[in-house]
């Protein structure tokens, strides 16, 4: 069983996806499993990711557009870690994100933990850091595509 089950929600990202990949199947913790959902997408992003041969990697396909936000609850009950961590398609993600996350939010009491992310242009290359990209109720960073949380927190929402 994956410690770490990062979800990844596609809709036509045939472009951006290699890359947001193998950011996360070449992280420092490999106890992990991507779960891949393509929403029914009509570029070469199905094909994309069934060409790659990893096992820790799970494509899921919607027959039907669902959007964002079912694609990844979908995933959410696919997901056998511990944890959960997000990515979108068209991010990538630095090779000790997960590594360090884990560390954090087994050190407190945390249930969610967010990190800081930096801007990329087209051509990748960097641009500003945003450290704040969003703010909980509680005045705590939080941006979606980089958030870990405890998978049975999330499940009991």
């Amino acid at each position: 069983m994956p410690l770490i089950s990062v979800l990844l929600a596609a809709h036509n990202d045939a472009r951006y996806l290699p890359a947001a990949i193998e950011s996360v199947l070449r992280q420092s913790l490999a106890n992990l499993e991507l779960i891949v959902v393509d929403d029914a997408s009509t570029d070469e992003t199905a094909e994309l990711v069934s060409t790659l041969h990893d096992p820790r990697l799970v494509l899921l396909t919607n027959d039907t557009q669902l959007g964002l936000a079912a694609s990844l609850n979908r995933a959410l009950e696919a997901a056998q870690g511990r944890y959960v961590a997000r990515l979108d398609a068209d991010d990538v993600a630095l090779p000790q994100r997960l590594e360090r996350q884990l560390e954090a939010i087994q050190a407190g009491t945390a249930a969610v933990l967010g990190s800081a992310i930096r801007d990329l242009d087209e051509h990748g290359r960097e641009g500003r850091a945003i450290s704040r990209a969003r703010t909980t109720t509680s005045g705590h960073a939080c941006s979606r595509p980089v958030s870990k949380a405890r998978t049975s927190k999330l499940r009991s929402c």
